[in-house]
């Protein structure tokens, strides 16, 4: 999922394809081709990065916070969501992989969130990617997880500093990045529909402006 959602919004390795550059939000397309766990079809990348008035550390532990979901997150379907699964990555608590679903009536949703964390001194990253419920359970029973094709989106959090004192850096606030990756056509259309840009950038709009209104009321 990192090498995907990386790969996704600095467009490398991937022939990408410039749609839609202004001064908050870039949108690229690409054909994907199935293989490597990924959908057949043209899939768009959008990103945008906004500064922060508040530290690295308080921004992950929002965005971890699965309770605050419903500020930003459009498939927790405006309520919190649960964590039913947390696999630590090393003794570092902030890096680890979790399982995530919307709290709802049952048979209301089919959807788990997978999602990877990972944290150090130079900043974070949380990737995430929604799995039909259906696809887990036969990779549970054995099937390759390869087979499964994801999109991941999601975060990356970087300390703003600025200079102080010599070489020392003062920390004013964080420069996050938002990224979203998602399969907008099928096979057989080789352009994506203009809808499916307008959707992607209102998502990108959506979530940013969650994620500060959530910050605010917190």
């Amino acid at each position: 999922m990192t090498r995907s959602f990386s790969t996704g919004i600095c467009a490398t390795i991937h022939k990408w394809e410039v749609l839609q550059i202004t001064d908050d939000t870039r949108i690229l397309m690409r054909k994907g081709n199935g293989s490597f766990g990924e959908p057949l079809g043209v899939i768009l990348s959008a990103t945008t990065t906004v500064w922060m008035p508040i530290s690295p550390h308080v921004l992950l532990a929002f965005l971890e916070n699965e309770k605050a979901r419903s500020y930003w997150d459009v498939l927790s379907q405006d309520g919190p969501m649960k964590q039913i699964l947390h696999i630590p990555k090393s003794p570092d608590l902030g890096n680890s992989i979790s399982l995530l679903c919307a709290i709802v009536p049952i048979g209301h949703s089919n959807l788990l969130i997978l999602q990877d964390t990972y944290t150090d001194a130079i900043g974070s990253v949380i990737i995430h990617a929604a799995i039909d419920i259906a696809k887990i359970n036969a990779v549970l029973i054995g099937e390759e997880s390869a087979n499964v094709a994801i999109l991941p989106s999601g975060f990356v959090i970087m300390p703003n500093c600025f200079p102080y004192s010599g070489t020392e850096c003062r920390v004013r606030g964080s420069l996050l990045t938002v990224g979203f990756q998602i399969l907008a056509n099928s096979p057989t259309i080789a352009m994506p529909r203009t809808e499916s840009v307008d959707a992607v950038k209102s998502l990108i709009t959506r979530t940013v402006r969650g994620i500060k209104s959530g910050l605010l009321r917190g």
